[in-house]
């Protein structure tokens, strides 16, 4: 993927693996929570990026889900495993930076990549009183923009940049699972 304003994806798997699917399709759609933490093992395992990196100088911000979302499903999927990757790793995760302003139909909904962009466009906001939420987040620091699956990358572009125009430079993406774009 080529993303302006996350140049860089790391993804633990592919999304047509049938075992990754069905979990991912459990812990997202039916409410099985439980299967967070495989999830976060499987990036754990497979994502060697953790390995190699000063954690100090990083920190998780998981993709929000809109207000209406979260009252249907009862949980950000994308927040959950970043909280799980944050306490394996130590490196700290920020669920309050990122919102989104309003709901937007699901992603998969959308017919093609422009579809996708355009649904999403203006969809994120940076919460004004982030900096009282934040005050250890250095902005020339590693963003680890978390979300559960990529395929066009609209999402991970258009949260990347919100945070970008809030001033933070360096951003990356992450997720369990790359579906086909």
């Amino acid at each position: 993927l080529k993303l302006k304003s996350c140049p860089k994806i790391y993804s633990a798997c592919f999304y047509n693996n049938p075992g990754v699917k069905k979990i991912l399709w459990l812990y997202k759609y039916r409410g099985k929570r439980g299967l967070a933490d495989i999830l976060a093992k499987i990036i754990l395992q497979n994502i060697t990026y953790f390995s190699i990196i000063n954690k100090k100088s990083h920190s998780l911000i998981p993709v929000p889900i809109s207000n209406k979302k979260l009252r249907q499903r009862g949980y950000n999927q994308s927040a959950i495993i970043a909280k799980i990757i944050s306490k394996k790793t130590g490196i700290p995760c920020f669920e309050n930076i990122l919102y989104k302003k309003s709901h937007t139909i699901s992603q998969v909904e959308t017919k093609n990549k422009e579809e996708r962009k355009k649904n999403l466009k203006n969809s994120f906001g940076i919460k004004s009183d982030y900096k009282n939420q934040a005050r250890e987040i250095d902005k020339n620091s590693i963003i680890i923009l978390f979300d559960d699956i990529v395929t066009t990358g609209a999402t991970l572009n258009e949260a990347a940049k919100t945070l970008r125009k809030a001033g933070f430079k360096n951003i990356i993406g992450m997720t369990v699972a790359r579906g086909g774009g």
